[in-house]
């Protein structure tokens, strides 16, 4: 309480704590939360953090109103003397254990006993009565005698918990084996666990089953876990969370070494140890206590040699008071300007700061004066002439308050990395005391989003403090990246990071702000429309962003001057027609490389431009180029550049120009086996052709959003469900269905551009894009709008298209079957033998874990049926889940090429071994086509590329 008190305390926040060595052993949730936001405030470490969470394949379940007395549930705090039956025992004093008789040791598990807490007794009667009411297996097994008797022992326990049908009920737990795919994130500053999908699995079906089987032999009735119910999403609980911080070899795969040592890629914290249950990498089928211990003892142990130090295991005897701190500091003080012909306001924000070299958390807050020339020096890029004075209070950089010797402020700055995104920026110069001086650096983000999300947005502030060199003290930028850039100052010049960290504003501190905002000027009218101007910029803005759906639609245009791209670099790109079986000519196109080859696959209505776009500042053709990869493209027949793209297609066609290409660029390299990256509708169809056989020499595949078991998101299916195809197909007579569109179409597809303003997306994906709204129609939301660029949201019309609804209906097909199958449903591909035969190879499977087009659980499927039936090659398998991606953002986010395409390289570079040249790529590219004909293709000086005597647009 003291402690609290003490914390609270705004004159006199918490002192930090320098330590040469740090253990951090919170637990697995507490370690995890303070090193995943140690790593907001800058601590690099593993981007494994908080990846690899199992919940050590726990599972609970109870037998209830058995005909063995159990004596379990817990005593509360009553005296055990008043027990007839005599005191519950302690909480697991059994255990069957069927680890060793399990063929696979994935599938040993242990069964224990537990004791139910009082407090929960009441919740567990009534889940356990509906749950034997709603199963009639064990009562038509019954006599009648017996019925009659388990229904006395019903009464009889609404009279005492500790008689009757409750005394007769056991408690079970298991603890298995899982995939251990789960992830600890922070939002919020709280910790989020995120599993998806863990109480699905066949495993968990089985040892229910198992429960239920043994419950059955003592003519009880089964009752599983409430949150195992369809309702709750097949839930489970756990009392024994482990992983987030798996211990691995090195940085890439796990977040501490074999001593616990925290890593960051190849370098070790040498004095950072993480010694709990967050270092376990997997489930491990028991209780893992002594696991645990042992592993402490022995991080323990080895730090202690290391540094060539005896362990002293006597107690603290002395506690620390609380209520006496060494110093007290007086309030803050406020600078405050009264100039003329200005708009000013005060701003009051507090939250937390934490720094490098001291780790405890340190209590921030300013009290600032914005001071503008006039109201519209706010919103003005040019101009930016608002200045702030005022005070900062941080322990962690100053015992006295900090005076705001320059400083600028710019409310509402454009952002185009993101969509829709504006941003209020803080920048000024901190001088101590001690004559110290620091550069402040903040901004409060602002995107598409509700009324009270859009408050939490304006009212936080993310904060980096800098060193400040006296020659750049009086340097400020416009630029908002600056602003948020850990490392690089305006200059661009490698500046010193001191610290980072999140500052709110409170609702009383925002009223009391109000009251501040005041114009000077020569007259009441000037300040009242001054004053005027400057709430409606404000409230517009908000407005904008809060009821983005309502907004102006936009359309793709084509405007008077050349839009923005970023200037590539590359290899002069070849093009050249290839035919299918089918004899449907396409095109395939390279970039010369020394390294690979890789063949691209794109997906639905896309072309090969979905790849080489430069509308991305860094995508992933450029990453492999820069890394020397062969990089080929293909434009199936259902890319917007093929005329075919307007027939109807299934995808067991569409799969025969993956086969073309695939053997074009074998018979072109020399190469017995290639690696391919194929994404969506791309990758559906490339495996139903490797499946089949139809496609051969594939030796490292990376699938990108989904695999083996098409599984939609949850709008999709109800699209499905509704009969959205059916009504576009049969009701308005249309065989294809067009993305692009402008504000000249006609009536049918101008009503449903407005009716598409309102399209159900997840939080914050609202925009008033007329093209991204028939997207998410037609596919799903595609992207999270926070990962991408305005100019690729603006302009995806240069390279999506029409796609037929054959295609579409095909599509409907294999997500309603959750596996592949031909066009008429027959389960031709996902076979035991197939998968055996013919995808015994390194497959990497990429998947954002926000996808909504194709639910995670569709690739966590894939995996775990890959590893299940090629158990003998499962290191072949990978599967990384993309955090904080969706569908095409895994492939176009604007830090894709930071936190996702190192994962696809890693892949290609392991998987080298497999795939690779079998000719000098010097040589000029010539011969034929296996299965057709092969013609030199050239660009003309429009533009047009010209195949023989005849010219393609």
């Amino acid at each position: 309480e003291e402690h609290e008190k003490f914390y609270k305390d705004d004159n006199h926040p918490l002192f930090y704590v320098m330590a040469d060595t740090v253990f951090v052993a919170a637990g697995t949730l507490g370690t995890n939360e303070i090193l995943l936001r140690s790593r907001i405030f800058g601590l690099e470490i593993s981007p494994k953090l908080g990846m690899g969470f199992s919940g050590n394949g726990d599972i609970l379940g109870f037998g209830y109103n058995t005909d063995l007395f159990c004596n379990g549930i817990s005593m509360g705090i009553k005296n055990p003397l008043e027990f007839r039956n005599g005191p519950v025992g302690p909480c697991i004093t059994g255990i069957i254990d069927m680890r060793r008789s399990a063929e696979n040791v994935l599938e040993g598990f242990v069964i224990e006993e537990g004791v139910c807490p009082v407090a929960t007794v009441h919740f567990l009667s009534a889940v356990c009565q509906a749950s034997e009411i709603l199963s009639a297996d064990v009562s038509t097994s019954l006599t009648i005698a017996q019925r009659i008797l388990k229904n006395v022992k019903v009464l009889m326990s609404k009279f005492s918990k500790y008689s009757g049908a409750l005394a007769n009920t056991q408690t079970y737990l298991i603890m298995s084996h899982d995939d251990n795919s789960g992830r600890i994130q922070l939002e919020n500053d709280q910790v989020k666990i995120e599993y998806k999908g863990a109480g699905k699995s066949n495993t968990v079906e089985k040892l229910n089953k198992t429960l239920e089987l043994a419950t059955a032999k003592v003519n009880g009735a089964y009752v599983p876990s409430p949150l195992w119910a369809k309702v709750f999403g097949k839930g489970l609980i756990t009392v024994h969370p482990i992983g987030g911080c798996n211990m691995g070899k090195d940085g890439s795969s796990g977040v501490v070494n074999h001593k616990g040592q925290a890593r960051e890629g190849t370098e070790v914290y040498e004095n950072l140890y993480i010694c709990d249950g967050a270092i376990v990498p997997t489930a491990l089928g028991v209780n893992p206590f002594f696991t645990i211990s042992c592993l402490a003892e022995r991080i323990v142990n080895l730090a202690a040699k290391d540094r060539g130090l005896e362990i002293d295991y006597g107690l603290v005897k002395q506690q620390i008071d609380w209520t006496k701190p060494i110093r007290r500091w007086s309030s803050d003080t406020v600078t405050r300007n009264n100039l003329e012909n200005r708009i000013h306001f005060n701003e009051f924000m507090k939250g937390y700061f934490s720094t490098e070299a001291k780790a405890s958390a340190s209590t921030m807050q300013f009290t600032v004066s914005v001071i503008a020339n006039n109201e519209q020096s706010l919103f003005d890029l040019e101009e930016f002439s608002a200045g702030i004075a005022g005070t900062v209070s941080c322990r962690a950089l100053s015992p006295d308050p900090l005076i705001i010797e320059k400083g600028k402020f710019r409310l509402f700055v454009k952002n185009d990395e993101q969509v829709d995104s504006h941003a209020m920026m803080y920048n000024f110069n901190l001088l101590a005391t001690d004559g110290k001086k620091y550069r402040f650096k903040g901004f409060k983000k602002l995107q598409n989003t509700n009324v009270f999300t859009a408050w939490e947005q304006v009212t936080t502030l993310y904060v980096t403090v800098f060193e400040c060199p006296e020659e750049n003290e009086y340097v400020f930028s416009n630029n908002m990246d600056q602003n948020k850039d850990d490392d690089i100052d305006v200059n661009h010049e490698n500046r010193k990071v001191i610290g980072r960290g999140i500052l709110h504003l409170e609702v009383s501190n925002f009223i009391k702000q109000l009251s501040t905002l005041k114009a000077t000027g020569n007259s009441m009218k000037n300040q009242g429309n001054a004053l005027f101007r400057f709430i409606k910029s404000f409230t517009n803005m908000m407005l904008m962003h809060s009821f983005s759906r309502f907004r102006p639609l936009s359309y793709p245009g084509h405007f008077p001057i050349a839009r923005p791209f970023y200037h590539k670099h590359r290899p002069q790109k070849e093009t050249f027609t290839i035919e299918s079986d089918d004899k449907v000519v396409t095109l395939i196109h390279r970039f010369k490389g020394s390294k690979g080859p890789v063949l691209l696959v794109h997906g639905a209505a896309m072309s090969h431009e979905m790849w080489t776009t430069n509308l991305v500042k860094d995508g992933l053709v450029d990453y492999l180029l820069e890394h020397e990869y062969d990089v080929w493209l293909n434009d199936s027949r259902i890319s917007p550049t093929n005329s075919e793209c307007y027939k109807q297609h299934t995808l067991d066609a569409i799969k025969l120009d993956q086969k073309a290409a695939v053997n074009y660029v074998r018979k072109e390299t020399g190469c017995d086996k290639i690696a391919v990256i194929v994404h969506c509708l791309g990758s559906i169809t490339t495996i139903m052709g490797i499946l089949d056989g139809s496609i051969e020499g594939v030796g490292s595949l990376i699938t990108s959003q989904v695999a083996l078991n098409p599984i939609n998101g949850v709008v999709d299916i109800m699209k499905r469900k509704f009969g959205v195809l059916t009504l576009w197909r049969s009701v308005f007579r249309q065989e294809m269905f067009d993305v692009r569109t402008s504000p000249d179409t006609n009536l049918l597809n101008y009503i449903l551009n407005q009716i598409l303003r309102f399209y159900p997306v997840p939080r914050g994906q609202g925009c008033n894009n007329a093209l991204c709204h028939r997207a998410s129609l037609c596919y799903g939301t595609l992207f999270q709008h926070e990962n991408i660029n305005q100019e690729i949201h603006d302009h995806v019309d240069e390279f999506f298209g029409a796609v037929n609804l054959t295609t579409m209906a095909h599509m409907m097909t294999i997500t309603s079957a959750k596996k592949l199958v031909d066009f008429n449903g027959n389960d031709v591909y996902v076979t035991e033998e197939n998968i055996k035969k013919r995808l015994d190879f390194p497959i990497f499977l990429l998947h954002g874990d926000k996808n909504v087009v194709f639910d995670i659980e569709s690739t966590r499927k894939s995996y775990d049926t890959l590893i299940k039936i090629n158990a003998h090659n499962m290191n072949n398998y990978k599967l990384f889940e993309a955090p904080g991606y969706g569908h095409m953002d895994c492939l176009w986010g604007t830090k894709a090429h930071k936190e996702v395409f190192p994962e696809l390289l890693k892949h290609l570079e392991n998987t080298q071994s497999v795939y690779g040249y079998g000719l000098n790529l010097g040589e000029s590219i010539m011969g034929e086509q296996i299965g057709g004909k092969l013609e030199k293709v050239s660009l003309s000086e429009n533009g047009s590329i010209i195949l023989g005597d005849s010219k393609l647009a």
